[in-house]
C-alpha cells in the first residue's frame, strides 16, 4: 500500500509548524535560565540556595548576598572586609569603624575579627534603617583616619589588648597563619594608631582593604528589606578600587617545639593545622569525624594517651585550613613524650590525609549552614564571608605541627633551656618521617571477593590469634571480649554487628544494605568503622560486659550444644587449651570472669595482628575504602610487625576416655575425637566421617529408628587448623542414651574394621561437597572462608587414605565418652 503524496502547501504547513514548536522550546529554555544572581548563588552555596539565596555581583560595588526568609522579629546586615597580615589591621579597622557607627548611629553591633577580614553586622527593623545603616558604613569605610583621635585611641587600646595571647611565635607563624585565630606574642611590636605614624600606616591599610574587591555585604530578611540594601549598595559613586585579596599558599610544610608558657603547662599539647585544597569538606568533617565525640576521638581515646582538645575548620578564600589539637595526659611519664609525639602526629596526618581523600561535599554546605543558622544575623555574618570563600585557585597540601612541651623544672639557664629544646625539637623532626613511613602501607591484611548485585555489604574484622594463649583459667574471655563489643554497637549507624568466636580468629562480623543515594564506597566506609569502633576503639562498659557476660552463662549452662557436657569434653580431649575446641569458654570460667580481665582481654584483642575479609556487593573500589577506614583505627608503630604470643604445645592426647559425672540438666552422653594440628585433608576426614556417621543415609540415623523417639541426637566438627574434633551428643530417657551411646560405639568399631566401598567413599564426598554448598549460602560462611583463604575441598581420599586414617584417629585409646546423668537423691549424698 503506497501512502498518498502531500501537496506542497501541507509540507509548508507541517514545517511552519516544527519552527513554530522549536521557536517556542528555544524560547522557554531561555526564558528557564536562572539569572546570574542565581547562578552565582549555585556556585557559591549550591543548589539548595535555589529561590532562597541569590548573590549579586554589581560592576564597582561589593558583592552582595540576599537571603530571604519571613519570621524573624529582625533582619539582619553584615559586611565582610578582607585583610591579611597577623590580624593587627583587622582590630584596628574593626575597632575605628564600629566606634564611627556607634557615633553615627547608636545602633548595636557585632564584629568579629580575625587575621583574614573582619566582619561586622547589626539588626534592622525596616528597609528606611537598613538603607541608613550600609550609607553610614560605607561612610565609616571611605572617610580617612587622623591621628590623635578618639577612634584611633580606641584601636591602640584593642591592640594593646592582643599582646600575651600566644604563648610562642611559633603558634602566631604557623599554625593561626592557617587557621586565621589572632595570637600576638609578647614580644611583637605593636602597632600604635594614636601616634602619627602608626595613623599613618592605619590609613594605608584602610584605603587598601575598603574597596569593592575587598568587601561583601549579606542581608536576612524580606525581600523589600533585601531589595532596600541591594538598591543603596549601587546607589552612588562606585565604591573605591583595590587589589583584590591574594591569600598566599604556604610554600612548605612546618615542624617546631616550644616550652608552654601559662596555665596548664603540665598538660603537652600537640597541634597539626592542614592547608588544604576541598574547602567545603572541611566543615562537614569538623562535624563528624572530627568532632568532640566522634571517630578520630575514639580511635585516640583507644590506641594512645593523647585526647582531642579542639578541632576547627576555616574556609578561606584561597583553600582552607583544618586544624587538630590534641593533648597527653600528664601523670603518664612513662615513655618518650617526643617520640609519642612523632607518632600521634604522624597518625593524625595520616587521618587528615585519608578522611579528605574520601570526603565528598559541594558548595551546598555552605548554603546549609547560612539556612539552618537560626539568628539572622550571626547568618548575615556567615553568608558574608561563606560568599568570598574557596574564590581563588588552591595549592598542594601544606601542614603545619606543633609541639608544645612541658618546661623543665629544673633548667632555669636560657641557653641551656635553648639547648634542651633544640634536642627535643631535633628528636621530634627525626622521628616523624619513620612514623609517617609507617602508614604508606596499611597495617592489615586484607582478603576480599567481588560479589556484585548482593543486597548488603559484608566485612570481617578478626585477631587471627584466636584462642591460642587461653588456658583453662581463662577459656571464653576473649569470646566474652568479642560478644560484649558486638552487642554493645549493633545498631549504630544501621550496622548489624555480630560477634565471631573460632578457635582460629576473634572479632567483629558487620553487614549493611545502601541507604538511599548511598555511594558504594561510603558503604564500606560506614560499616567498616562500625566494625572496627566495636573491635579497635575504647573496651564495652561495664554494664555491656555485664549484660553480655550473664548472657552467655545462660547459653553455657544448658545441655545444649556449648552446655556443660561439652565443656568437659573439650577439657578431656584438649587438657591444656580446652579454648581450641570449645573458644566460646567454660561455664566455670565464664562464671570467674571480672570487668576488669575482660576489658583487658578486648585491648589484647584490638593490639593483636589483625586480618579483615571483605565480600563486596557493587565494585571493586569498596575493599580499599574499608581497609582505609579500618587501617585508621589503628596506632601503627615502626618496630616489628604484631604477633600471636607462642601458642603452647598441644596435649598428647585425652587425660581419660571414659567420664561419669551427674549435673542439673538432662541425662545426656558425649563422644569425641580429636586431632591435633590436622592438615586440610584430616579437616575433609572428619567431614566426611561425620557424614559416614550421622548424615542423612549415615550408620547411625539407621540404627536409632528404633529407640525412643523423644531422643535427641546431633554430630559436628568443632576446631580449626590448631586442633578439629568430631563431636556426637545425645539427650534424651537414660535408656535411649545408653542405647545410643552403645550403638555408637559400635558404628566406630565397624569404621575401623574398613568396611566401606570406594563407591561409598565417593558417595560421601559428593555429600560433604553438597553440605559446604548449601552452608555458603549464607554470607557468614564465605566471609569466613574469605578470611581463612580456604578456596575448595582437598581431593577424595583413596580408600587405602581413607582406612590408615580412620585407624590412626578412630582408635579406643583417643575416643572420649562423658556420660552426664541427671542429679537422683542417691547421687546428691554422694
Amino acid at each position: 500500500m503506497r501512502f498518498p503524496a502531500l501537496s506542497p502547501y501541507t509540507t509548508l504547513i507541517i514545517a511552519a509548524g516544527l519552527m513554530m514548536v522549536l521557536s517556542t522550546a528555544a524560547c522557554v529554555s531561555w526564558r528557564s535560565r536562572p539569572p546570574a544572581e542565581q547562578q552565582a548563588a549555585q556556585a557559591t552555596f549550591g543548589n539548595v540556595s535555589t529561590g532562597r539565596i541569590a548573590v549579586h555581583d554589581d560592576p564597582g560595588r561589593p558583592r552582595f548576598t540576599s537571603i530571604v526568609r519571613q519570621g524573624d522579629p529582625a533582619g539582619a546586615i553584615a559586611a565582610l572586609v578582607l585583610t591579611g597580615g597577623d590580624g593587627q589591621a583587622s582590630v584596628a579597622l574593626a575597632t575605628i569603624v564600629a566606634e564611627r557607627l556607634k557615633n553615627a548611629q547608636g545602633r548595636p553591633v557585632e564584629v568579629h575579627s580575625d587575621r583574614l577580614g573582619y566582619r561586622i553586622s547589626t539588626l534592622v527593623q525596616d528597609p528606611n534603617e537598613a538603607r541608613a545603616w550600609v550609607a553610614a558604613l560605607r561612610n565609616a569605610f571611605e572617610r580617612p583616619i587622623q591621628p590623635d583621635s578618639p577612634e584611633t585611641k580606641a584601636a591602640a587600646n584593642a591592640l594593646q589588648s592582643l599582646r600575651g595571647s600566644s604563648p610562642s611565635r611559633l603558634e602566631l607563624d604557623a599554625i593561626n597563619a592557617c587557621t586565621g585565630e589572632i595570637a600576638i606574642p609578647a614580644s611583637t611590636t605593636v602597632l600604635v594608631p594614636s601616634t602619627p605614624d602608626g595613623a599613618r600606616i592605619l590609613e594605608q591599610w584602610r584605603a587598601s582593604f575598603h574597596g569593592a574587591q575587598r568587601i561583601a555585604f549579606a542581608t536576612v530578611g524580606s525581600s523589600v528589606l533585601t531589595t532596600a540594601v541591594h538598591e543603596e549598595l549601587n546607589a552612588g559613586s562606585p565604591w573605591p578600587t583595590v587589589t583584590p585579596s591574594e591569600d598566599p599558599w604556604p610554600e612548605a610544610d612546618t615542624v617546631e617545639a616550644v616550652f608552654l608558657t601559662g596555665s596548664r603547662t603540665d598538660t603537652p599539647v600537640l597541634t597539626l593545622a592542614a592547608r588544604v585544597s576541598n574547602t567545603f569538606a572541611v566543615t562537614r568533617l569538623t562535624e563528624t569525624t572530627f568532632a568532640a565525640s566522634g571517630p578520630l576521638a575514639q580511635r585516640l581515646a583507644a590506641a594512645t594517651a593523647w585526647r582531642l582538645a579542639r578541632s576547627s575548620a576555616t574556609v578561606r578564600p584561597r583553600g582552607a585550613c583544618l586544624a587538630l589539637s590534641v593533648e597527653r595526659d600528664p601523670a603518664l611519664k612513662d615513655v618518650d613524650l617526643t617520640l609519642d609525639a612523632a607518632r600521634v602526629a604522624a597518625w593524625l596526618s595520616h587521618e587528615m590525609q585519608g578522611e579528605l581523600q574520601d570526603a565528598y561535599a559541594d558548595a551546598s554546605v555552605a548554603g546549609e549552614i547560612v539556612l539552618r543558622t537560626s539568628n539572622p544575623q550571626q547568618a548575615a555574618s556567615i553568608a558574608a564571608w561563606w560568599s568570598h570563600a574557596a574564590r581563588l585557585q588552591a595549592g598542594p597540601s601544606r601542614v603545619a605541627i606543633a609541639l608544645g612541651l612541658p618546661p623543665p623544672k629544673d633548667i632555669r639557664d636560657k641557653s641551656e633551656l635553648g639547648r634542651t629544646l633544640t634536642t627535643a625539637l631535633s628528636s621530634f623532626q627525626s622521628s616523624l618521617p619513620t612514623f609517617s613511613a609507617s602508614w604508606q602501607q596499611p597495617n592489615i591484611d586484607t582478603i576480599s571477593r567481588l560479589e556484585e548485585g548482593q543486597g548488603e555489604f559484608w566485612l570481617l574484622l578478626a585477631n587471627r590469634c584466636g584462642t591460642t594463649a587461653e588456658t583453662g583459667t581463662d577459656v571464653g574471655y576473649s569470646a566474652l571480649a568479642a560478644i560484649a563489643a558486638a552487642h554493645h554497637h549493633n545498631g549504630k549507624d544501621d550496622v548489624t554487628l555480630e560477634p565471631w568466636i573460632a578457635q582460629d580468629g576473634l572479632g567483629i562480623l558487620a553487614h549493611a544494605s545502601p541507604k538511599v543515594g548511598e555511594h558504594p564506597s561510603a558503604l564500606a566506609r560506614r560499616v567498616a568503622n562500625a566494625a572496627a569502633s566495636a573491635m579497635l576503639g575504647p573496651p564495652p562498659p561495664e554494664y555491656a560486659i555485664q549484660e553480655a557476660r550473664h548472657r552467655l552463662i545462660a547459653y553455657l549452662h544448658t545441655d545444649g550444644p556449648q552446655g556443660e557436657g561439652f565443656g568437659m569434653l573439650a577439657k578431656t580431649l584438649s587438657p591444656r587449651q580446652p579454648a581450641w575446641l570449645a573458644p566460646y569458654g567454660l561455664y566455670k570460667t565464664i562464671v570467674q570472669a571480672d570487668v576488669q580481665s575482660i576489658t583487658l582481654r578486648h585491648a589484647a584483642l584490638a593490639s593483636g595482628p589483625l586480618r579483615l575479609a571483605v565480600l563486596a556487593n557493587s565494585d571493586a573500589q569498596q575493599v580499599p575504602s574499608a581497609a582505609r577506614v579500618t587501617d585508621r583505627w589503628i596506632i601503627h608503630r615502626s618496630g616489628s610487625p604484631r604477633t600471636c604470643s607462642p601458642s603452647p604445645p598441644p596435649s598428647s592426647g585425652p587425660d581419660a576416655t571414659n567420664i561419669a559425672l551427674h549435673s542439673d540438666t538432662s541425662s545426656q552422653a558425649w563422644i569425641g575425637v580429636a586431632q591435633p594440628s590436622p592438615s586440610p585433608s584430616d579437616r575433609l576426614m572428619f567431614a566426611m566421617l561425620r557424614e559416614i556417621l550421622a548424615g542423612s543415609e549415615g550408620m547411625l540415623p539407621e540404627s536409632f529408628r528404633s529407640l525412643d523417639t523423644s531422643l535427641r541426637a546431633e554430630a559436628r566438627t568443632t576446631g580449626q587448623r590448631r586442633m578439629t574434633a568430631l563431636v556426637l551428643s545425645f539427650r534424651g530417657a537414660d535408656e535411649a542414651v545408653d542405647r545410643a551411646l552403645q550403638l555408637a560405639q559400635m558404628a566406630m568399631t565397624r569404621l575401623r574394621q574398613g568396611n566401606i566401598s570406594e563407591q561409598e567413599l565417593r558417595r560421601t564426598y559428593t555429600l560433604v561437597e553438597t553440605n559446604l554448598l548449601h552452608q555458603r549460602l549464607d554470607p557468614r560462611v564465605r566471609i569466613a572462608q574469605t578470611w581463612r583463604q580456604e578456596t575448595s575441598l582437598p581431593p577424595m581420599p583413596s580408600i587405602q587414605e581413607w582406612k590408615t586414617w580412620v585407624a590412626r584417629t578412630v582408635s579406643d585409646e583417643r575416643i572420649v565418652t562423658i556420660r552426664v546423668r541427671p542429679h537422683t537423691s542417691n547421687s546428691a549424698s554422694n
